[in-house]
């Protein structure tokens, strides 16, 4: 990897292009030369840019040749508020041989989780342990194991031994962790919006904030009387179009935007 200092040595601002992230906000029109965009989350990028003016918007660049977004609800958005910009849609590469498949009545009764949403994680937490200690449920020696300041390998392990990935967050750009937890075999808990609807299986997502349904669908997975068999069809109809997320995919789509941004 080149410094800041090497890479201007051999920088050509009329023929060679600039790649930044999206949480560069206004600073992109600091550089001299073509620009792309390349837009991991639409709500951070659009966070950064809150109070600037048009002329500090760098998706008004004259030098911004096209932005690229991470899914069709990130695409779909800035191109709604960008309608002059091309946008496109580009598939990140979600390695499936790091994230092996195990049956779901392989796993141990254990749930993981991520830190986001706190506050709506936090009732969930709660409403599932209270429900479990008066006896309404069968979590009762259900672990919960949060996914933080862990290696990948380690997360791989944990999404392998787990039957439960619980992700409530409603700010995504995609989301890697549910797609890696659906490589892995796991029932993927989430609300219905983008763009974790592109991907979890129809029946494993609940109404926004209907944190009753979402407790109910945990409840019915662990239960030994629940469907086992639909449940792992459904778990199987996610790790398959977690497998569009490919290295030929990525490959392909990013082909395809290089080809658009320089006609």
């Amino acid at each position: 990897m080149c410094t800041w200092v090497e890479l201007w040595r051999t920088f050509r601002p009329d023929s060679d292009v600039l790649v930044f992230p999206e949480t560069f906000g206004s600073r992109v029109l600091e550089y001299p030369g073509k620009k792309v965009i390349f837009n991991k989350n639409l709500y951070y990028g659009f966070s950064v840019l809150r109070g600037k003016s048009a002329d500090q918007d760098p998706y008004n660049g004259s030098n911004l040749l096209g932005v690229m977004a991470v899914s069709e609800h990130n695409q779909r958005h800035i191109k709604f508020a960008y309608p002059h910009l091309s946008v496109c849609r580009v598939v990140e590469h979600i390695d499936e041989t790091r994230f092996p498949f195990v049956r779901f009545d392989k796993k141990k009764p254990q749930g993981t989780y991520v830190s986001k949403s706190p506050s709506v994680l936090a009732s969930i937490l709660r409403t599932l342990e209270t429900r479990a200690r008066h006896g309404h449920s069968r979590l009762a020696n259900f672990k919960w194991i949060e996914i933080q300041g862990k290696t990948e390998h380690q997360v791989s392990e944990l999404l392998q031994e787990s039957m439960i990935f619980l992700f409530p967050s409603v700010e995504e750009g995609l989301g890697r962790l549910p797609l890696e937890a659906l490589l892995a075999g796991c029932m993927v808990l989430a609300f219905d919006v983008e763009p974790m609807t592109e991907y979890v299986p129809r029946s494993f997502v609940s109404k926004y904030m209907d944190i009753c349904s979402l407790v109910s669908k945990i409840e019915e997975a662990v239960n030994p009387d629940c469907n086992l068999k639909a449940l792992q069809e459904e778990i199987i109809v996610g790790r398959n179009t977690a497998l569009t997320f490919s290295a030929a995919q990525q490959e392909r789509t990013v082909c395809e935007a290089w080809e658009l941004f320089l006609r």
